[in-house]
C-alpha cells in the first residue's frame, strides 16, 4: 500500500455500508406518519397491578412470572 492514499476496497465497503444505511432510512421512512395505536397498552401497562405498583429490588420475582 503506498503511504497516504485511501484503499479502493475500504472506499467500497464504505460505501455499501451507506448504501445500506440509506436504504434502511427510506424502507423504515414511511412509519413517522403513521399514528400511535394503542390497543393492548391500558390492559398491559397503564391498569396493570404490577406496573402501578412500581418496581422494587426487594421484589423483583414478579417481572418473571405471568398470571393465568
Amino acid at each position: 500500500m503506498i503511504k497516504g492514499r485511501f484503499p479502493f476496497h475500504c472506499l467500497a465497503e464504505i460505501m455499501i455500508a451507506l448504501a445500506l444505511c440509506l436504504l434502511i432510512v427510506v424502507a423504515y421512512a414511511p412509519v413517522f406518519h403513521f399514528g400511535f395505536v394503542n390497543y393492548d397498552d391500558p390492559l398491559y401497562v397503564t391498569d396493570n397491578a404490577h406496573v402501578r405498583a412500581g418496581w422494587s429490588v426487594d421484589d423483583p420475582d414478579h417481572l418473571h412470572v405471568t398470571e393465568k
